[in-house]
């Protein structure tokens, strides 16, 4: 039974989030609604609630790494679809209208008349349900738990980035940042047929992770010389791919300086500082080099989770911490103490806490 009320974590101020009761929605054509079971608590969310990215701007409900179970369908449908009711799926993160320039050239993260769920007009997953179009639902393999598919859209963005630059087998990649990103970074770069992946990270619980899941060098840039070791790997030549993934200013300057001539370079780390940090123009015209800004990527969702449904990708190990979704300032304090550990955290709502997956 679908309750009339429910409860949802709201964004009201920096740094106040506070559990309300509010009324649940209601899918409208085309739409469906999904109880939540878990949801992915992104660091982009938590530097909203810090003040320090003005992504969304309270109130509203945060959150849009989402997974769950279709439990009503709008009355009318305005398209035949295959889904169900009590299917399990992940929420693709963006509303698109689906007729722009944008949109019909297939980058429908960059609609010119939609938007990010978790950014007003459109409620994000920090709460018990969500109403959503039906085209935004994607059904879950059943080798991935609900957990998994909650941080499926920090998966599939790097993913999908390294998809679109067109990687050739046997190229040698530098991952620089060992967050989820660049983690699945890693494994994108495995399973396209790297020759041969380099990664740096100044934790060394990172870089054990980043070897796990097949980095075959690891570097600790703060005992290591990672310029040295790259040009020794690479005969001074660079490597094919630059994924940065950590948003700190020294990764991005390595980015151009360690690139081969008409190299690739994935941007995806926000910076820290102002969300600003310098270009090397000189290094981008001398060597030519092909810069690519990547934050969504809609293309790579269904073959991404196939992939996942025959074994080629792990995410599970990424999820290291779990809490109610009501402890959500002890889950945002969690992600922001490095001795913590943490790489991704998972929210679930106390009601859906047993039948997570």
């Amino acid at each position: 039974m679908i309750p009339e009320y429910m409860t949802a974590m709201v964004f009201e101020d920096i740094n106040v989030i506070r559990a309300r009761q509010v009324p649940t929605p209601k899918p409208g054509r085309g739409e469906a609604l999904v109880k939540i079971m878990a949801s992915g608590l992104c660091i982009t969310d938590v530097h909203v609630l810090q003040g320090a990215f003005a992504h969304s701007k309270p109130p509203c409900v945060l959150g849009h790494e989402i997974a769950g179970q279709i439990v009503a369908f709008g009355e009318e449908q305005p398209w035949p679809h295959s889904l169900k009711l009590h299917q399990r799926v992940v929420i693709e993160t963006m509303i698109a209208c689906g007729q722009c320039p944008q949109c019909l050239s297939g980058f429908k993260n960059l609609c010119e008349n939609g938007g990010d769920i978790g950014e007003p007009p459109f409620q994000g997953g920090y709460s018990e349900y969500i109403t959503m179009p039906v085209g935004n639902l994607h059904p879950i393999p059943d080798n991935m738990s609900y957990e998994e598919a909650a941080i499926f859209e920090s998966f599939v963005c790097p993913v999908g980035g390294l998809d679109r630059i067109g990687m050739k087998q046997g190229d040698t990649v530098l991952v620089q940042g060992l967050g989820p990103a660049g983690l699945a970074f890693i494994q994108g770069a495995k399973v396209m047929g790297a020759g041969r992946i380099i990664v740096s990270d100044p934790d060394e619980k990172r870089l054990a992770l980043g070897k796990k899941y097949g980095a075959d060098i690891c570097v600790n840039p703060g005992k290591q010389d990672l310029y040295q070791i790259v040009r020794g790997e690479t005969n001074d030549k660079g490597v094919d791919i630059c994924c940065e993934a950590s948003g700190a200013e020294k990764a991005y300057q390595a980015c151009f300086d360690l690139a081969k001539k008409n190299g690739k370079l994935i941007f995806y780390g926000i910076p820290k500082d102002s969300h600003k940090t310098r270009f090397d123009v000189t290094q981008v015209i001398i060597k030519q080099l092909n810069l690519y800004g990547t934050s969504g990527a809609p293309w790579a969702w269904e073959p991404v989770l196939k992939l996942y449904g025959q074994g080629k990708y792990n995410i599970k190990d990424m999820v290291t911490h779990t809490f109610e979704l009501t402890q959500i300032e002890d889950a945002v304090k969690t992600l922001n103490d490095p001795e913590s550990g943490a790489v991704k955290i998972v929210l679930y709502s106390s009601n859906n806490r047993k039948t997570g997956g």
